[in-house]
C-alpha cells in the first residue's frame, strides 16, 4: 500500500514537472501558450515546445487545447511565433567565409522592428553551458546568455539576417549602409557624413553591440518614414 501510495506521488510529480512551462531561449522553451506562424499562411494557436538542437523527431510543437497529441513541424514549415507580446521569426545566419568551412545556423530571433519594418533588426539570444571543476574536485555547471543582432536588409525577402559588426556592415559602414538606402538621400548622405547617431566605426571603443544596434535602429526608423 505504501509502495502504491509512494509511485502514485512520484508519477503526479514528475507529470507536474513535464507539463511546466519553460524558457530558456527563443530555441528552447516548452508548453508556453502561444501562437505559431507557418509558411504556408496558416497559424496554430496552443502550447508551443520548440527545441532546435532535437536532432529526434520535429523540433516545433503545439499542444492545442482539448487535444490529447501534439501537432509537429520542421523547421522549413515555420515562419516564426508569438509569444508574450513578443514576435519570433525563424532566421538564416550565413558565415561571413566563403569556404568549405562556412555555415548556415537557423535560429529564432526576437523581432525589434515594427512588423511593416522596411529594415528589420533581430535580437538572438545564445544561451551556454560550460562545466568546471572546484578546488575539491567536484564540478559546477554554470550558463552563460549573449545577447547578439542582426539585420535583415530593405527590400530583401527570405530569411537570411547579417550580423551588425560583419562584413555587409563593416568596414566602410558608411560606404556600404548608404547603399542599401540610397533611394531616401537625405538619410544616405547622413551616413555618408558619418553623423552622430548614423554611423560606426569598425574599431572603437565606444563600438559595442548596443551601439550598433542604436544606431542601426535610428537608420531603420528614419528610413521607415523616408518620403
Amino acid at each position: 500500500m505504501r509502495l502504491s501510495f509512494f509511485c502514485l506521488t512520484a508519477s503526479l510529480l514528475l507529470t507536474g514537472c513535464l507539463s511546466s512551462p519553460f524558457f530558456t531561449t527563443p530555441n528552447y522553451l516548452g508548453n508556453i501558450n502561444g501562437k505559431l506562424y507557418l509558411m504556408d499562411g496558416s497559424s496554430v494557436e496552443g502550447e508551443l515546445s520548440i527545441s532546435t538542437t532535437n536532432t529526434f523527431g520535429s523540433p516545433v510543437k503545439v499542444k492545442r487545447v482539448g487535444e490529447k497529441d501534439a501537432l509537429k513541424y520542421n523547421l522549413e514549415q515555420v515562419l516564426g511565433y508569438e509569444l508574450r507580446g513578443d514576435y519570433y521569426a525563424l532566421k538564416e545566419i550565413r558565415s561571413d567565409i566563403s569556404s568549405a568551412s562556412s555555415y548556415v545556423k537557423y535560429s529564432f530571433m526576437r523581432r525589434l522592428t515594427p512588423a511593416n519594418s522596411a529594415i528589420h533588426l533581430y535580437e538572438d539570444l545564445n544561451s551556454t553551458t560550460y562545466t568546471s571543476k572546484n578546488a575539491n574536485g567536484t564540478s559546477t555547471s554554470n550558463t552563460s546568455t549573449e545577447k547578439l543582432y542582426y539585420a535583415q536588409l530593405p527590400h530583401e525577402g527570405g530569411r537570411t539576417v547579417f550580423a551588425l559588426d560583419g562584413r555587409m556592415f563593416v568596414p566602410y559602414f558608411d560606404q556600404k549602409v548608404s547603399g542599401y538606402v540610397s533611394d531616401c538621400p537625405t538619410l544616405a548622405q547622413r551616413i555618408i557624413n558619418k553623423e552622430d547617431h548614423y554611423f560606426y566605426p569598425e574599431f572603437s571603443i565606444n563600438n559595442t553591440q548596443e551601439r550598433r544596434l542604436e544606431v542601426m535602429m535610428n537608420i531603420a526608423s528614419q528610413y521607415n518614414n523616408c518620403k
